[in-house]
């Protein structure tokens, strides 16, 4: 849910110039429990939202799709990090080493045919996520 609100937002303020439709910012100030700002409110749904996929990514489970999904995640907050501004550096830089951190344990947990089908030439994902912080830092 938390993924989904920070991808609403940013659609919000991509379609309304900078802005966000009166109906979507009281939404927000409902799920804040009062007005909110919304930069604050965005970073902190991606960074709930980073963690929680870190954690479950982390833990010591042998469901190989949740991995994969966790991962997903984690790419979806760092594509929405480099198109929503208010979000600092530091998020996208956390973004990338965690999923560097989980994408480098996926070959031992997950078996042959996912890791294939789902994630494809891993190496090459973890080249360019490896290049992508390079930027970063």
């Amino acid at each position: 849910m938390l993924l989904e609100i920070c991808e609403t937002f940013v659609a919000e303020r991509h379609w309304a110039g900078g802005d966000i439709h009166a109906a979507y910012y009281d939404w927000l100030c409902s799920l804040a429990g009062g007005q909110a700002g919304t930069a604050r409110l965005f970073q902190t749904c991606a960074v709930a939202t980073l963690r929680s996929a870190s954690s479950a990514a982390r833990a010591q489970h042998t469901n190989s799709m949740l991995m994969v999904e966790c991962v997903d995640t984690m790419v979806a907050i760092f594509s929405l990090s480099q198109r929503k501004l208010a979000l600092g550096t530091g998020l996208r830089q956390d973004a990338l080493i965690t999923i560097l951190e989980a994408m480098e344990t996926l070959p031992g947990r997950l078996d042959e045919e996912v890791s294939r089908s789902q994630l494809g030439d891993l190496t090459g994902l973890i080249a360019l996520f490896e290049a992508l912080l390079r930027i970063e830092l």
